[in-house]
């Protein structure tokens, strides 16, 4: 019996060893995409949990990062501070042999700045991942020494590669609605790097909380109606400058100084004729709040000091006469605010500690001590309304 190797058999024979061949030649040169980036990070934002929590959020928006204890290709430097009613949250980016890159958030809660900073970091190790995927690799690994192969041009019709890490260098305030929004991002559906026009948009949004002031300003005129200073009713105006503390509760103060002249002229007596003013300050003080900042219904204790002057005319010995106000009492007053525009109702009632009584001195009584009747005497309540507009500031 002939032993030997028929010759159907030599054919595919060699095709299989060919393709074996070219198989383990050509494996490392033409292999997978390239693996995970090794990242570190440097934990500092113990006032919003561990580093482990902050991991876990960027894994669940992108596959292309693997945390290491030491050894990264990235380091991710991680700090959160409160500032004021907002939490300041920066993330660093070191990679070996480039320049560090900042990132900064501003927001009002833990999560909502855990995840912007999420967002940020998976974009920003997409785009590195992108990129070292995108560059040149040697077609053999047994290249001479000190020759470098230029690059080769991307195929018609394939998408260039993102900017790298490093050129995204704007800084951004993200509102905590627009990060509860964002849904999770994964490695089979990358995010777009935001064109330089939106993300100057972004970081020229300022940040609501911020900038919110606990302190309100409106300065105005009203005209005013008051009652009982004079036989008849007074008319005038006043200006008038407040100051709301916003304490987002009930108790939320509103402090007031005010100047006002009021006048009625023109009182008919049988001896005379008799004019009336009142030039005031007054100080206001409303402690409580009912309604909103912008709508707000306010009880006050209010309080003025200043001059009362009655003067006679076309009366036998007419001359002026002039006696000090001090007055104090409560009301309430009604403000709203429009954009700017401040608009205010007031209303209020006070008690009078000198009441002064006038009276004309006839052709016999030559004396003020003649016991002539006074035709009028400052009320112990005097009334008041204004009603007025102003700026807000």
């Amino acid at each position: 019996m002939r032993w030997g190797t028929p010759r159907r058999w030599i054919a595919p024979a060699r095709w299989i060893a060919l393709g074996c061949g070219v198989s383990w030649i050509a494996g490392p040169a033409l292999g997978a995409e390239p693996g995970p980036i090794s990242a570190h990070i440097d934990w500092h934002g113990s006032v919003c949990g561990s580093a482990a929590e902050f991991a876990a959020r960027i894994s669940g928006r992108t596959q292309r990062v693997r945390f290491v204890p030491s050894g990264e290709q990235l380091r991710l430097v991680v700090r959160i501070e409160p500032r004021g009613a907002v939490l300041r949250a920066n993330v660093t980016f070191r990679v070996a042999g480039k320049a560090a890159v900042l990132r900064r958030i501003e927001s009002s809660d833990c999560d909502d700045a855990l995840d912007a900073l999420a967002l940020v970091v998976a974009i920003g190790v997409d785009e590195r991942w992108r990129e070292r995927a995108a560059a040149p690799r040697p077609a053999s690994p047994r290249r001479q020494p000190g020759r470098a192969r230029p690059a080769e041009p991307l195929p018609s019709g394939s998408p260039e590669p993102g900017p790298a890490l490093d050129d995204w260098q704007a800084s951004v305030t993200l509102e905590p609605s627009t990060i509860a929004l964002a849904p999770p991002l994964s490695a089979t559906r990358p995010v777009a790097t935001p064109p330089p026009s939106a993300r100057a948009s972004h970081a020229a949004k300022p940040n609501p909380v911020a900038a919110s002031a606990p302190w309100a300003w409106a300065a105005g005129a009203s005209a005013r109606w008051l009652q009982g200073a004079a036989p008849a009713q007074m008319f005038g105006a006043e200006l008038w400058l407040r100051a709301s503390w916003e304490r987002g509760s009930m108790l939320s103060p509103d402090f007031s100084v005010s100047v006002a002249h009021d006048r009625a002229s023109g009182f008919e007596r049988p001896e005379g004729d008799a004019d009336f003013a009142l030039s005031a300050a007054g100080a206001e003080l409303c402690p409580m709040r009912f309604g909103v900042r912008r709508l707000r219904l306010q009880p006050c204790v209010a309080s003025t000091f200043g001059w009362l002057r009655a003067s006679g005319r076309r009366t036998f010995r007419g001359h002026t006469q002039s006696s000090p106000w001090l007055t104090l009492g409560g009301g309430a007053q009604l403000m709203a605010s429009i954009g700017s525009l401040a608009l205010r109702v007031a209303g209020g009632a006070a008690h009078p500690f000198q009441r002064e009584g006038y009276r004309f001195l006839s052709s016999a009584c030559r004396s003020e001590d003649c016991d002539e009747a006074a035709f009028h005497r400052v009320a112990p309540v005097v009334w008041s309304i204004a009603l007025g507009a102003g700026l807000s500031f």
